[in-house]
């Protein structure tokens, strides 16, 4: 539920990505870039082909007070995000900008979304500053692969102000492929696992699903070794995504 493409600071394409995770046996996924939707929206097409439970959704990254935060949102199906995204993208700026976190959180909930806090304590994590202690989400990371396993410590005993929050574990692959079942969420029903009955637990709707984080996050040398990855990979796909951010916000009503 946590995975990134070429699209945005990955190296792999949408059916790369989906195809190795159905390879592997993963059943409920959902493509996450950073402020971008273009694989995500791919991804729904490419999931239904691989009969794969699919959530489309995007790793919004922006500021606070100068301050840049991350949360994963997801939507039950393509057009919505769409929806959510004019909204979200084109109003302030290209690393939209708002006044707290509960302005997103509430941005993504009037778009009928899911909300994730991903990796709470790493640097972008909403958690790290005290101000967003009772920010209200859906469910939080306390397994991420690509964060410390002291940070992940902290968001595992961390209280959020959901109780029917979920604890998750994400592998927040950028780089490599087998990387996606490295932490991943486990699910387990008695009743037959169905897009409708994940989508009403992730809500906390219905509770007839046990969200288990499963694995353990990268080593430190591998972490220091793929954060700058990230960055060389972004700042080489800033201009392409500049000029489509640029196109969308001057022809986003037509």
């Amino acid at each position: 539920m946590h995975l990134h493409t070429i699209a945005s600071d990955g190296l792999h394409t949408a059916l790369a990505v989906l195809s190795y995770a159905k390879l592997i046996g993963v059943t409920v996924v959902s493509i996450t870039d950073h402020n971008e939707i273009s694989a995500s929206l791919r991804g729904e097409k490419i999931a239904k082909a691989l009969n794969l439970i699919y959530y489309p959704g995007v790793e919004l990254m922006f500021h606070v007070k100068g301050r840049v935060y991350e949360l994963l949102a997801y939507f039950n199906d393509g057009q919505s995000l769409r929806n959510f995204y004019k909204k979200y993208r084109f109003t302030n700026g290209f690393m939209p900008h708002y006044k707290n976190v509960d302005e997103v959180v509430s941005l993504v909930k009037e778009y009928k979304g899911v909300v994730v806090s991903p990796h709470p304590f790493g640097r972008k994590g909403i958690y790290r500053n005290l101000k967003n202690a009772n920010v209200m989400v859906d469910g939080v990371e306390i397994l991420n692969a690509f964060t410390e396993e002291k940070r992940n410590g902290k968001a595992a005993i961390h209280k959020t102000k959901n109780d029917n929050a979920k604890t998750l574990g994400s592998a927040d692959m950028h780089f490599f492929l087998q990387d996606i079942g490295r932490v991943y969420t486990k699910i387990e029903s008695n009743q037959k696992i169905t897009k409708e009955l994940v989508w009403k637990c992730l809500l906390g709707i219905k509770d007839e699903i046990k969200f288990i984080p499963i694995g353990n996050s990268f080593s430190k040398r591998k972490i220091l070794f793929q954060k700058p990855l990230c960055a060389v990979v972004y700042v080489i796909n800033w201009p392409w995504l500049y000029i489509k951010y640029r196109f969308r916000k001057q022809y986003k009503n037509c």
